[in-house]
């Protein structure tokens, strides 16, 4: 996510020059390009990167879900969704040529410009979701941090409160720092910050394998169904549900993965790259899942009733050297929400516009900072209201999963068919990076009429092949099941 951003704030930068021209402002941004193209990694930090793009927000509340629904169930799930998630994104991996930047660029080619634009407006969603459940665990964190501190502050659950300070006016302070945030120009600057924060995921994975282990050496863990118990099936259909969606967006990367593939020095191991990052990953959620439940099963804060928003809730009454490792844990995590939080803003910003500006438009300051408070107001709202941030991630799982993860991906493949694509053991990426000044050229005269070409190169003599019947079917059981989970979902909302 680091390059995708960093390649897009430099673009913008560039679109943003008056004195330039049409021309120069292209011939600038395929320069920007090539400098990110040549940035190849290997293996490694392919498979790094594609972890640590999907191990985000979901983390803190996984425990929970887990706790509720059942470890056996939680496990299961696990995998079900990993397998499911890493079918269709290997569909866009297949379809992969050199020389393109980003999903968009490869939705267009084969699928044309309408879905170009209904993957940029879903996945404008997806992220702008994210981004209020960014906001909502870091005013839970924020303030579940201060009540451990100051002592008499109202409960979350307590309703709308203004007349002291509250929930909502932690809330109210985060979001004046979120939007100075939002309209720093110098991304390089939070960058920087980001690229820390996998310390942050490390030091609070570490720190739900610690409470588990405690809770297993103090013998606090106990099995069974009641209060303080570890059941291994629930029975909850609405639990599994909810779990189900929260797995759906963990395990998304569909949008962002070509951004990280692209660099891969050995562009024939992407599948085999990207299938460990998701075994890897349905690893780390398994352990915290586990380890957190172990740890959160015992305290009155999770017994059946009670409502945390995150795992820090359930940790209130945490003693000694478990209170202390919360709070750091807890600081560090704030920390890395808040320099992750407008990124992500950035990056959905810009889906977004490019809906309606091309390559090479300026986008006017105005509408930017207009969109940073649309987004920062809704941030608010949903935290007054005291949204939780399980229901929301589950909600943006399930409803924007079933467009990227099931929709898209699929519908490419079955357009794709017949047509010819390039192979990829064959192809270099240094043959897509030195382009001549023509390559601007066509950038200019196919952005001044709102479409860019994608240059490819490479032997492009053979098509797909057919796709069979027993594929048709999987494919469509693949989609009943995404709509079932976004509906079954809706219901649940609904419910309460």
């Amino acid at each position: 996510m680091i390059d995708l951003t960093a390649e897009k704030a430099e673009s913008e930068v560039i679109r943003s020059f008056k004195k330039l021209s049409v021309y120069e402002k292209a011939e600038k941004l395929q320069q920007v390009k090539k400098s990110f193209m040549y940035n190849k990694k290997p293996s490694s930090q392919i498979i790094f990167n594609t972890s640590n793009t999907m191990v985000g927000s979901a983390i803190l509340v996984m425990p929970i879900y887990f706790l509720q629904t059942g470890i056996l169930a939680s496990i299961l799930s696990c995998a079900f969704v990993a397998a499911i998630s890493l079918v269709t994104v290997n569909l866009i991996v297949d379809n992969y040529k050199h020389g393109e930047s980003d999903l968009p660029e490869q939705i267009e080619r084969i699928m044309g410009l309408k879905w170009k634009t209904f993957f940029a407006a879903s996945s404008s969603l997806l992220l702008g979701f994210a981004t209020i459940a960014y906001f909502l665990l870091m005013a839970n964190l924020f303030y579940t941090a201060l009540e451990s501190v100051f002592e008499g502050l109202p409960a979350k659950d307590a309703g709308i409160i203004f007349g002291q300070f509250s929930y909502q006016w932690a809330g109210i302070i985060l979001a004046i720092i979120s939007f100075i945030m939002f309209n720093i120009k110098a991304m390089s600057v939070i960058l920087k910050i980001n690229a820390y924060g996998i310390y942050a995921i490390g030091i609070y994975i570490i720190f739900m394998i610690y409470i588990g282990i405690e809770a297993m050496a103090t013998g606090n863990l106990k099995f069974g169904s009641g209060d303080g118990g570890i059941v291994m099936f629930s029975g909850s259909i609405s639990d599994l549900i909810t779990l189900l969606g929260i797995f759906a967006l963990a395990f998304i990367s569909h949008n962002i993965l070509i951004p990280i593939i692209k660099y891969n020095v050995n562009f024939k191991n992407n599948k085999r790259d990207v299938g460990i990052a998701y075994v890897v990953t349905a690893m780390i959620y398994v352990m915290i899942g586990v380890f957190g439940s172990f740890g959160i099963g015992w305290r009155t804060a999770c017994f059946d009733g009670k409502t945390p928003a995150t795992v820090m809730d359930c940790l209130r009454d945490a003693e000694g050297f478990t209170f202390y490792f919360l709070m750091i844990a807890q600081a560090l995590v704030l920390i890395q929400l808040t320099g992750v939080l407008p990124v992500l803003n950035f990056i959905t910003r810009s889906q977004l516009f490019g809906i309606f500006y091309s390559e090479l438009d300026e986008i006017p300051q105005w509408k930017s900072r207009v969109w940073n408070t649309i987004i920062i107001l809704l941030c608010v709202l949903f935290e007054v209201f005291n949204v939780k941030p399980g229901l929301l991630i589950s909600l943006c799982g399930a409803v924007c999963g079933f467009l990227l993860v099931y929709v898209i991906p699929i519908a490419m493949h079955f357009k794709a068919v017949g047509q010819p694509r390039s192979n990829s053991q064959q192809n270099l990426l240094i043959e897509e990076v030195e382009e001549n000044s023509e390559s601007a050229t066509s950038v200019v005269n196919n952005g001044l009429n709102g479409k860019q070409e994608t240059v490819v190169t490479g032997d492009t003599n053979f098509s797909k092949p057919e796709i069979t019947l027993k594929q048709k079917v999987f494919y469509g059981v693949l989609l009943v099941y995404g709509f079932g989970i976004m509906i079954s979902e809706l219901v649940n909302i609904a419910l309460g």
